[in-house]
């Protein structure tokens, strides 16, 4: 699934407390994590994938609170694998 698909699923988001960053550091870019869902719609595993060390952190603390619409296949739920992409602006 791509992020755009599993944010169509989510049923529950938490933002990310971003930490404060020193006035040197300027990031605009993205942190992606490979997630699985269980069968029940809740984080069972989180991979990062890319990003700032120092945002990846926030991010992958609040990605575990996401809920998602279980997916169904035959009419039973199955786990899911997909990619989360999150934009990160600090300046």
């Amino acid at each position: 699934f791509t992020s755009e698909e599993l944010e169509t699923r989510a049923t529950k988001r938490v933002e990310p407390e971003m930490p404060s960053t020193p006035a040197s550091l300027h990031y605009d870019g993205y942190v992606t994590f490979k997630i699985l869902v269980d069968k029940n719609g809740e984080i069972g595993c989180i991979w990062a994938q890319g990003g700032n060390p120092l945002f990846i952190v926030a991010v992958n603390e609040a990605l575990q609170y996401w809920q998602f619409k279980p997916l169904l296949v035959n009419g039973k739920p199955v786990e899911l694998v997909g990619v989360m992409k999150f934009h990160v602006h600090a300046n």
